[in-house]
């Protein structure tokens, strides 16, 4: 059997027996190679799924999702993470699908850190789905589109 080992404690002498591994690439920003999603603000007064995801606000979160007499999907994300631009093309189908019977929003955490810490945000993408003012529904982390569909189509 040969013998494990194991690297030096910090500040001893590193152990000859262990070569060591290449050095670490630090990143020194997040490469853009998808694109930042692009949502529809919403209006005062919007209140009725429009078929396009709409932008939500600090200002606006209750006006536009817990006031709203239809389902809410919200998509919690932030410019950074590539899972949340990721997500965007199928909230925007989702958001088409579901025309009438659902609203799709989004909200930026980044730029709207208030409402993302009343709920308790803490890793993203976070979809929570509101009705009746109440949320309903959470799911953190990336989705499939058949996934986020079966959650909504449970609560329609």
């Amino acid at each position: 059997m040969t013998p494990v080992h194991a690297p030096a404690p910090r500040g001893a002498a590193p152990n000859p027996a262990v070569a060591p591994g290449p050095p670490i690439a630090r990143a020194t920003s997040i490469p853009q190679t998808m694109p930042i999603p692009q949502t529809t603000p919403a209006a005062a007064g919007t209140t009725v799924a429009t078929g396009t995801v709409v932008t939500v606000t600090d200002a606006t979160f209750a006006e536009v999702v817990l006031a709203s007499p239809v389902p809410v999907l919200v998509d919690f994300w932030a410019v950074w993470c590539p899972p949340c631009r990721m997500m965007h093309p199928i909230l925007e189908k989702l958001a088409a699908d579901y025309a009438g019977r659902l609203t799709v929003a989004s909200l930026n955490c980044d730029e709207e850190p208030g409402t993302a810490l009343t709920y308790g945000i803490l890793a993203m993408p976070t979809f929570k789905v509101f009705r009746g003012g109440e949320q309903v529904a959470s799911v953190v982390g990336a989705r499939s589109g058949a996934a986020l569909r079966k959650i909504v189509d449970d609560l329609l």
